[in-house]
């Protein structure tokens, strides 16, 4: 349906969400104040976002008091617009290595921050070039053939399309394409909409992102599944994490019942998120961006030796120190073993 994005045969697809300047300089250029006077950590709220200092992500606290982070510019923009449409950076902490401390990153699914719903996005490490819309709750749907993609989001859907890295893709929960989904948003004239459960519901005072977002399309079509009411616009920028609704009662109810019958070692090892000893492995928001690299004909004698291609975070159980001794890679695509040298 749509064409993959094709990178240089010299080149590894780690990453191809391109990583702005902006995005490591300009929002720390832009907020200086530091929360740790006199060495008194400041207590941050569930929505918070901040920076910490020597490090080039944005993050945001969760209910929970964990924290998530903005694999890009591309999607903290998505959320956080000004009415000119450039990214918004004002409003922010910045935090010492310390007070960051006090918080845990999130482990559950999601563990990024995702586009604002209505977006289009495409896993470029993927080799399907399947397109998705992003829905709520940090929900995808495919978009099966270019028909649907030209009525849904226009002609120039395509030059709509966001690039994800394949963790940002897998983040994301994969819902049936039954257009339109949740979330996405519509507009006709001066008028914007957002799809729910109820149909298209026009919103009230659409904000920035929302306009952005929005496609062109006929009355004639929104008329066919319209919602009655409208929909305010702050209620569609708040939820910026997506988050899905837990399922409280009834899991509950059933884990004390069973649990205590069929023996206390098997609900416990379920229970853990990361064993003693466990080590994680994610891509960083600091892997470089994709790009054609230069290779002479020396083979393993790469001359370019000194480029980064990739930045790993490795995280260890909390129970025990684990020890690295090897990171190996896999190639893809058309370039040899010869053209990377040694890594």
């Amino acid at each position: 349906m749509t064409d993959v994005i094709t990178l240089s045969k010299k080149a590894f697809t780690w990453s191809v969400v391109v990583v702005t300047v902006m995005w490591s300089m300009g929002a720390a250029a832009l907020m200086p104040l530091v929360v740790n006077a006199d060495n008194h950590c400041g207590d941050l709220e569930p929505g918070d976002t901040f920076m910490v200092e020597g490090n080039n992500g944005v993050y945001m606290v969760t209910e929970d008091l964990e924290y998530m982070s903005f694999p890009s510019a591309a999607i903290y923009k998505s959320w956080f617009m000004t009415d000119d449409y450039e990214a918004d950076w004002s409003g922010y902490a910045t935090l010492t290595a310390e007070c960051a401390g006090n918080y845990d990153q999130r482990r559950d699914d999601p563990n990024y921050v995702g586009f604002f719903p209505g977006s289009l996005i495409q896993d470029t490490q993927s080799f399907s070039g399947k397109v998705y819309v992003v829905g709520n709750d940090h929900t995808i749907a495919h978009i099966p053939d270019e028909a649907s993609a030209a009525k849904w989001f226009g002609d120039n859907w395509a030059s709509k399309i966001n690039g994800v890295t394949n963790p940002q893709a897998l983040d994301y929960t994969l819902v049936d394409s039954n257009f339109p989904i949740a979330g996405m948003r519509a507009m006709n004239g001066d008028n914007y909409y957002v799809y729910t459960t109820g149909g298209w519901s026009m919103v009230d005072d659409a904000s920035a992102n929302v306009r952005y977002w929005s496609t062109e399309i006929s009355m004639d079509l929104l008329n066919e599944d319209m919602a009655s009411g409208s929909t305010a616009g702050s209620s569609l920028t708040e939820n910026v994490l997506q988050i899905p609704a837990t399922e409280g009662g009834e899991g509950e109810g059933e884990g004390e019942g069973e649990g205590e019958g069929e023996g206390e070692g098997e609900g416990e090892g379920e229970g853990e998120v990361v064993p003693a000893g466990a080590l994680t492995v994610s891509l960083s928001a600091d892997t470089a961006a994709a790009g054609d690299v230069i290779s002479e004909e020396t083979g393993s004698e790469y001359s370019e030796g000194n480029i980064s291609f990739m930045t790993a975070d490795f995280a260890a159980g909390s129970d025990a120190a684990q020890t690295v001794t090897e990171v190996q890679f896999t190639r893809s695509g058309i370039s040899s073993d010869t053209d990377l040298g040694i890594l």
